[in-house]
């Protein structure tokens, strides 16, 4: 079992006014010795070493091109806002670690200790995960958490979406399937399942070098080298293999058409 101190708190009975014994200078003891006390109370929050239920990772994301920006004051800045902004001060701030940020998606991951307290309610990573992005994922949290880092973040989001509240569609511009992912803030697509013809690159980025005889051509979508040219020029010559041996076939089953006409007629 791991014990992290300040990783949460609670709440605990302090009775006022009290007597107490102070240890004598050089007592190896800490413990005060309570001599009287009334019967008058208060509540207040204390920090102390307790047992985390479970590690939880998140997702947010600030935009590609302000990823080079984010410095370890950003950084600082969104430890100590985001459990205040979530509503979750149960996590004590030096507990909300920031493991790594992708230079090339803008994703920010995010480790939080869970404290029992919060523990209890979501019984694993997965639960507590989820009802951190339910709270993240709005306008409100989104305008808080930027102005006070500095920069823009937002929550990540699940499938083919981005946007504050993740209800908008990733564009896929050159991309031939729905599998497509992008950043989360600004909606730069990251990946595409594949290219339409033309293209090719990781999110189909990049023009394929087209041959002459060729007015479009498929390349490979991980290297561009030309694997068919899809649409020849006006004279209709192509040199992809492909194309020319479906062009053969073509021509050779008008021919064999016109020579069993020609045979039922004689």
């Amino acid at each position: 079992m791991e014990y992290n101190c300040n990783a949460g708190y609670g709440e605990v009975n302090i009775s006022i006014p009290l007597s107490a014994k102070i240890p004598a200078i050089g007592n190896k003891t800490t413990e005060l010795d309570i001599v009287s006390s009334s019967s008058r109370s208060s509540f207040s929050l204390f920090s102390g070493c307790v047992a985390t239920a479970y590690d939880a990772e998140i997702l947010l994301s600030t935009a590609i091109d302000t990823v080079s920006s984010l410095s370890d004051e950003h950084k600082q800045a969104l430890k100590t806002i985001l459990v205040w902004t979530l509503g979750m001060t149960d996590i004590d701030q030096d507990f909300v670690n920031i493991t790594s940020v992708s230079t090339t998606t803008g994703e920010i991951y995010i480790t939080l200790s869970v404290p029992p307290s919060l523990g209890d309610i979501y019984p694993n990573a997965a639960d507590f995960a989820s009802e951190v992005y339910q709270r993240a994922r709005n306008e409100t949290f989104t305008t808080l958490v930027s102005n006070y880092v500095g920069v823009n973040i937002g929550a990540q989001c699940g499938g083919n979406w981005w946007g504050v509240q993740c209800d908008q569609a990733c564009s896929t511009q050159n991309c031939t399937s729905e599998n497509v992912t992008c950043n989360a803030v600004d909606g730069t697509i990251l990946s595409c399942g594949s290219c339409k013809a033309g293209y090719w690159g990781a999110a189909c980025e990049n023009a394929c070098q087209v041959p002459d005889e060729c007015t479009n051509a498929r390349c490979n979508q991980v290297t561009g080298a030309e694997e068919e040219c899809v649409a020849c020029d006006d004279e209709g010559s192509c040199s992809d293999t492909s194309s020319a041996l479906d062009t053969m076939l073509s021509n050779a089953a008008v021919l064999g058409l016109i020579g069993i006409s020609v045979f039922v007629l004689f």
